[in-house]
């Protein structure tokens, strides 16, 4: 955690074809994938990042989350967040398909600094798509990073 303090504590300038790093965290069920949501949320305002500057965009109804900004990803174009939360980023949610894709990123161009992708059962093949150093398991510290990693979706 501490290269996402530093990561967060810092400015962020950056070209508009790069995306921040991705999380991505598997629930066994809703009621664990909204508590890990709530304990990211947590964590980050404890780092010092303020609400408006964290957003849970929800693929299906939005749910209120306490010191987040919630809304359904269609309604987060043309806005900005430091982080970005995306609960329900499961297969039937994220089918293989051209709006689907364009659905994944814009909630990845959404976030400047970090980006947590949730889902509860079967993933969606789209995070499959992604280059598999650019997806970290939430909570996994890599033994060593080289470089800065980009995901590319396109």
């Amino acid at each position: 955690m501490a290269v996402a303090r530093s990561r967060l504590l810092q400015p962020c300038r950056r070209e508009a074809v790069a995306t921040p790093p991705v999380q991505r965290y598997a629930a066994a069920d809703e009621a664990e994938e909204t508590g890990v949501v709530a304990d990211i949320v947590t964590r980050l305002a404890r780092l010092g990042v303020p609400p408006g500057e964290i957003g849970v965009l929800w693929l299906g109804e939005p749910r209120q989350v306490a010191g987040a900004t919630s809304l359904r990803l269609g309604a987060a174009v043309g806005r900005e967040f430091r982080v970005v939360i995306v609960p329900g980023a499961d297969a039937e949610a994220l089918p293989v398909d051209t709006a689907s894709r364009r659905r994944l990123f814009v909630a990845l161009t959404r976030a400047r600094d970090l980006v947590y992708l949730t889902h509860v059962g079967t993933p969606s093949p789209l995070l499959a798509e992604m280059h598999s150093g650019l997806v970290r398991v939430y909570g996994h510290v890599p033994d060593e990073v080289t470089k800065v990693e980009q995901p590319r979706l396109l």
